[in-house]
């Protein structure tokens, strides 16, 4: 049985003369022609050196406070001192209208220190 038998419907191929040949120059054509130029900005443009200048600037502003201000000798606004009687907290607690169990569950809660 020949392979011609086996589907004779079936038209063959045939390559155009040179067809191999001239493939090299016509997928290179295909490329430049698909190619679009694209467009550089300059390094050295007057919006890009303000710019780069006003972040260095800013940088070393920034470090400088840093550097003469040294954060952790800050002490905080509020500090909460020995220097409150009892009876202003009970002043306070009167004024809060809650239950003792409300105020309890709370201060259990809570991770704050007494």
């Amino acid at each position: 049985m020949k392979l011609e038998d086996i589907n004779p419907r079936k038209k063959t191929f045939t390559l155009p003369d040179g067809y191999f040949e001239s493939l090299p120059d016509r997928v290179m054509a295909r490329i430049q022609s698909s190619q679009a130029p694209t467009k550089t900005r300059p390094l050295a443009s007057p919006k890009r050196i303000w710019s780069y200048a006003a972040s260095i600037v800013l940088l070393f502003t920034m470090c400088g406070l840093m550097y003469y201000n040294d954060l952790s000798s800050i002490e905080p606004p509020h500090t909460y001192a020995e220097e409150y009687s009892s009876d202003y907290f009970d002043d306070f607690y009167e004024t809060l209208n809650i239950d003792d169990y409300t105020l309890y569950s709370y201060l259990a809660s809570s991770n704050t220190d007494l």
